[in-house]
């Protein structure tokens, strides 16, 4: 991002949101956002398709005893699908402790909040509920991100594709786990109840049409409150800052190419996993030679029946 660039973030402050602009306890945060020449709004009457227009990046901010009714989340849906990003924080508990409704929005992209507190015994910081999480997949998101704290936080569950697939211009993934060892906590029968979780989803990233979604389980990924936990607490501002920089990049951007070998270029991309497993098999028989092969193949034959027709 440079100087020259003119992005609008816009804070949903509509919701008794923890994130907020004004609050002390995100303000290094807030100040990162400014240094970056990111010119930051927020909603405080209404959020709709029209106060959205304005703006590149909507953060909703852990919400808390207050929902978004079916004209808000539509408003979202609609803003993301034309090229938005929203950047959704949930906090311990997920919407059953915080007694709103982010799931409704979610299930949309392909996720849900688990209304959890995940805590690791083995792999944390100063306390079991600040896990050091330091598995991630390769995303723009994670580039060069060794590993975060966690700290209070809840999990994800990745839908089934068909669960909310309706258009194939919909996908998600997770993009961050916790480690083997990883406890969670639920609350059942009027009381917390411990159970194993291992290796849990702590970030999931996504598309929706033309924009982009992510989606964490802890606002204290941003707190000044302490340099042990907080924004400046491992790689959590590097996460954070491949984020915005990630939700900023056009959709036509959005595939990650890696390099250029000559002919070729190296790119990430999603295949899902039930062709992938298939795909694998092939390649295990040494049928098609290996899996590049094989979609350069396939691309191939495709481009061929789309000269003739």
């Amino acid at each position: 991002m440079t100087a020259a660039e003119d992005f609008h973030i816009v804070f949903d402050q509509i919701h008794n949101n923890s994130i907020t602009i004004e609050t002390n306890a995100y303000n290094s945060f807030i100040q990162y956002l400014f240094q970056q020449n990111l010119r930051v709004g927020k909603l405080t009457a209404t959020l709709s398709s029209e106060t959205l227009r304005p703006y590149e990046i909507l953060i909703l901010g852990n919400p808390q005893d207050s929902t978004y009714s079916i004209n808000e989340i539509y408003s979202i849906l609609e803003f993301v699908r034309k090229g938005g990003s929203v950047i959704i924080f949930s906090d311990e508990g997920g919407d059953l402790s915080n007694r709103s409704n982010l799931n409704e929005l979610t299930i949309n992209f392909g996720f849900k909040i688990l209304p959890n507190i995940i805590y690791d015994p083995v792999s944390h910081v100063d306390k079991v509920v600040r896990p050091l999480i330091n598995n991630f997949l390769p995303h723009p998101a994670t580039e060069e991100v060794d590993a975060i704290v966690y700290s209070s936080g809840c999990s994800f569950e990745i839908m089934n594709a068909e669960e909310f697939a309706e258009y194939r211009d919909v996908s998600v993934q997770p993009i961050a786990f916790a480690s083997p060892t990883c406890k969670m906590k639920i609350f059942e029968n009027q009381k917390w109840v411990e159970y194993p979780s291992p290796n849990s989803i702590v970030a999931v990233a996504g598309r929706y049409f033309e924009g982009h979604v992510i989606a964490l389980g802890t606002p204290s990924l941003l707190s000044s409150l302490s340099n042990n936990y907080g924004f400046k607490a491992r790689d959590n501002m590097k996460l954070i800052k491949n984020i915005f920089e990630w939700c900023l990049t056009p959709a036509e951007n959005m595939f990650s190419i890696t390099q250029v070998l000559g002919d070729r270029v190296e790119a990430l991309i999603q295949i899902e996993k039930e062709l992938f497993q298939w795909t694998m098999e092939l390649v295990a028989k040494n049928q098609w030679g290996d899996l590049s092969n094989i979609i350069n193949h396939s691309l191939k034959v495709f481009q061929k029946k789309l000269r003739k027709s």
